[in-house]
């Protein structure tokens, strides 16, 4: 298990006081060197410490970025290490190589396969890689397993780490016994522990956990102990982080994604007509990321575009860029002043996009011709796939809506009784993934052992613990219980309405003055499975959920009915 950097600090200066330490100064000045951050444009940044040796954290670096889908030339890990070796020793001087591997599978006539290992890979996680696709050739299992075998033990004993476990997915489930709510840290292959136990404790602050400090790193330690005991950690958890910024403090808690923290940060600031500069922020960053082992993702800094015959769009680092562009878009017509088109803005967002930025969103919403309002439980996901690629459809936000006014605005309608059981089991189960099986999620803990009619027999109970009477517009969280009729309002008559039992056909329809129906065609569904939720007998639950749905929903049921026609029964499976 890695060591906190202040343990290791306090360690060294007791053992300085009882012999000499030849580093830095001489009593009572007992310090290690520095440790050493370098940039790795357009990532961020990584920060070697005193006792690392530098290949080995470059590595490390590598192969964490190829699991969340970056790609990092082996060219520049050189160029990296030998930055680093120019400052300090290093123990190992040379990032290791790519690898091959060919290995005959047998068969007549033979046949042969190659095995590639990236240089910052794990010897196992090759072996898994090249499993999974002679799997997916139609290589016999048997004979992928024992292929694969011979692959990590040749890596292995080409000098390359064994051992460390990373090609495994490990779970780790942790109670709060207070809220009864349970919350799983999932560390995918490649990732390192301390990452994944962090994003446990951010998203469950996120929605709504609440612990002191010292009981959230009692419990993050316990959880390393745990994880590192089944695989290689490099680090520890991260430290809490206070730097002054005027009269104000930018303070990064453990758990917090520090690119996310300064802008957020930077964000308020800038709200309070206090904005940092660029080279601030570009400051901040780097003290924030030398106090934190390994990769730390940075900030980008502003960049401005200039849109032809139109003016100039600036975005900031701590800005999202298709905010900014639909902003600009809305402030040029407000003003009277020619307005980009939407050539103009798709191709500027594909620019800044493409400038190292990270987009969270790669469409302008308002130069979209079409619009889709996402009331939860309703295909919204599905319907959002389908229109990645076809700019002039723009897939609102849950807490956003249009009217129809003044272009066309969809929005999909179904059973208000399928929807609210699929929105339990949604709940029940986790959320998409068990993505939101999380410390804090009260609603996901108390659905988890129920089935349907003791959800239905204790409704007290789901307002308590689901907020189902308190889903506000604001509250994202529980926007697969708000009615849809709160999406509809007074605008009913000028929406375009797809029902839900028919969607593929309606939504062909809708989108194909947009978009090309090979194109934009919705992902065939698979049943969801509600029968953990329904219990052995669903059909005993139907007359309380028939009476509960005409109770809650029923300008819902009257709007569905409208529109849709007779709903279907909601013990039947849907998505």
């Amino acid at each position: 298990r890695p060591l906190r950097r202040s343990w290791i600090y306090d360690t060294h200066a007791r053992v300085c006081r009882m012999r000499p330490c030849g580093h830095l100064g001489s009593p009572p000045l007992y310090d290690l060197p520095n440790n050493l951050t370098i940039g790795a444009s357009p990532l961020g940044v990584v920060t070697v410490e005193p006792w690392e040796d530098p290949a080995d954290a470059i590595e490390r670096f590598a192969r964490l970025a190829a699991a969340r889908g970056h790609s990092v030339e082996r060219s520049s890990c050189v160029d990296m290490l030998r930055w680093f070796c120019a400052k300090r020793r290093c123990h190992r001087q040379r990032i290791r190589e790519d690898r091959e591997a060919v290995v005959a599978l047998g068969g007549t006539p033979p046949i042969e396969a190659t095995a590639r290992c990236d240089f910052w890979s794990p010897p196992e996680w090759c072996a898994v890689v090249f499993r999974r696709r002679l799997i997916a050739e139609e290589i016999p299992e048997a004979v992928a397993e024992t292929a694969a075998a011979r692959v990590r033990d040749f890596f292995c004993q080409g000098g390359a780490p064994c051992g460390a476990r990373l090609h495994a997915t490990l779970k780790l489930d942790m109670w709060d016994h207070g809220r009864l709510s349970v919350g799983t840290a999932d560390c995918p292959p490649l990732h390192d522990p301390a990452d994944c136990v962090e994003k446990l404790f951010r998203s469950s602050f996120r929605v709504g956990f609440e612990a002191d400090e010292s009981t959230v790193i009692a419990s993050m330690d316990t959880m390393m102990e745990w994880f590192c005991e089944r695989r290689e950690c490099a680090r520890a958890v991260a430290p809490r982080i206070e730097i002054p910024v005027g009269d104000d403090v930018f303070d990064v808690a453990p758990w917090d994604d520090p690119l996310d923290a300064l802008k957020a940060f930077s964000k308020n600031l800038s709200k309070a007509n206090r904005s940092l500069s660029d080279d601030r922020v570009a400051r901040l960053a780097r003290e924030v990321c030398q106090a934190r082992s390994g990769w730390c993702a940075t900030p980008p800094r502003a960049l401005t575009i200039e849109i032809k015959d139109v003016g100039e769009a600036t975005c900031r680092p701590w800005e999202e860029p298709a905010e900014i562009l639909d902003d600009f878009y809305m402030s040029q017509r407000k003003e009277g002043k020619r307005a980009p088109t939407p050539a103009q803005l798709k191709s500027s967002l594909e620019l800044m996009c493409s400038s190292g930025r990270g987009c969270l969103r790669k469409k302008i919403k308002t130069t979209a011709k079409a619009l889709f309002m996402h009331p939860g439980k309703t295909a919204g996901r599905a319907i959002g796939d389908a229109l990645r690629n076809a700019p002039d459809v723009f897939v609102l936000g849950h807490d956003d809506r249009c009217d129809g006014a003044e272009k066309p605005c969809h929005v999909v309608l179904r059973d208000p009784a399928d929807r609210f059981v699929s929105a339990l089991s949604f709940k029940r189960q986790g959320g998409e993934f068990r993505n939101e099986r999380l410390l804090g999620n009260a609603c996901h803990g108390w659905l988890m052992n129920r089935t349907l009619d003791q959800v239905l027999a204790d409704v007290s109970g789901l307002n308590s613990y689901c907020e189902f009477f308190d889903a506000a517009p604001s509250m994202d969280t529980h926007c697969i219980f708000r009615p849809v009729s709160w999406w509809v309002g007074a605008a009913e008559r000028s929406l375009n309405f797809l029902c839900f039992d028919a969607l593929s056909d309606d939504f062909e329809e809708a989108v194909a003055p947009y978009c090309d129906a090979p194109a934009c065609a919705l992902a065939k569904r698979n049943p969801s499975n509600h029968s953990a939720l329904l219990g052995r007998a669903p059909e005993t639950s139907s007359a309380a959920l028939d009476a509960f749905v005409s109770s809650h929903y029923a300008d819902d049921v009257a709007l569905f009915r409208r529109h849709c026609g007779v709903g279907r029964n909601a013990s039947r499976n849907g998505s």
